[in-house]
């Protein structure tokens, strides 16, 4: 698609996710010692260069999460798992911002209705906001480890 892409990293990053980045052609740029310090340098390249600020974490100034042209470009992630796994019985999808899950999911049930989309959280997510992003009453009865890292 030849996009150019920044990423903005602090140096506690996984050495992994900062080479995924650049092996897919990212210019990664390393700045501040933790997430909130990158956020806001990243903020600053928007102003600056003109950038689109796209992850919105914990930031709802810049928050692209319920951006119509985000979910829609997430939901290729969707397509994917459908083209790869054309008879995929359910599908774990990582939530934060709800823009992924909103993306994949709507893609997903689009090509088949029938597939389970399961929501993967962290911990101190509370049923209450699992419940609102699906818009039904949801109970969460335990917590179990996970090796899920974002």
């Amino acid at each position: 698609m030849n996009i150019m892409v920044t990423v903005v990293m602090p140096t506690v990053a996984p050495y992994v996710k900062v080479n995924q980045c650049r092996q897919q052609g990212a210019k990664v740029i390393i700045w501040g010692s933790n997430i909130a310090e990158s956020m806001m340098h990243a903020m600053k390249l928007v102003t600056s260069e003109g950038y689109c600020y796209i992850n919105g974490y914990l930031c709802p100034v810049y928050s692209r999460y319920n951006d119509r042209d985000i979910i829609i470009g997430q939901g290729t992630l969707g397509i994917e798992i459908m083209e790869d796994v054309p008879n995929v019985d359910a599908v774990l999808v990582p939530v934060g911002g709800a823009g992924l899950i909103a993306g994949i999911s709507s893609c997903i049930k689009f090509n088949n209705p029938n597939v389970l989309i399961y929501v993967i959280t962290a911990p101190k997510l509370s049923g209450d906001r699992v419940s609102s992003m699906s818009q039904l009453p949801r109970s969460i009865e335990a917590w179990k480890a996970s090796l899920l890292r974002a």
